[in-house]
């Protein structure tokens, strides 16, 4: 596991432990794709749900795919998985240390 990986989802957890849609939508990226953590699904889906609610907009689109996709036995994500891959580390740090969670920094 790559140690900037694993530190960008540390950030990303205390952010949604605050309630950071933005940060839910990313560490549900991160959950899906299995960058800096373990691959879960049921997280990642249970996130952007979360953020949805919260009204994120990415977060809606996400989740109308998820229970448009519900069911089907073959999912083609190559492009989907591309769009997410091109969120290198190096802009998610740049991103999480930019947004510092929306302006808020927690302890």
């Amino acid at each position: 596991m790559d140690k900037d990986e694993a530190k960008a989802v540390s950030l990303l957890e205390d952010c949604v432990a605050h309630g950071d849609a933005d940060a839910m939508v990313m560490l549900a990226k991160c959950c899906a794709l299995g960058r800096g953590m373990e691959h879960n699904a049921e997280r990642a889906e249970a996130l952007v749900s979360e953020a949805a609610e919260k009204g994120n907009d990415e977060a809606r689109i996400l989740l109308q795919l998820i229970n448009d996709w519900k069911g089907k036995t073959h999912i083609d994500l190559k492009g989907l998985r591309k769009c997410f891959l091109r969120e290198s580390k190096e802009q998610l740090m740049f991103m999480l240390t930019r947004r510092a969670c929306r302006g808020r920094l927690y302890d």
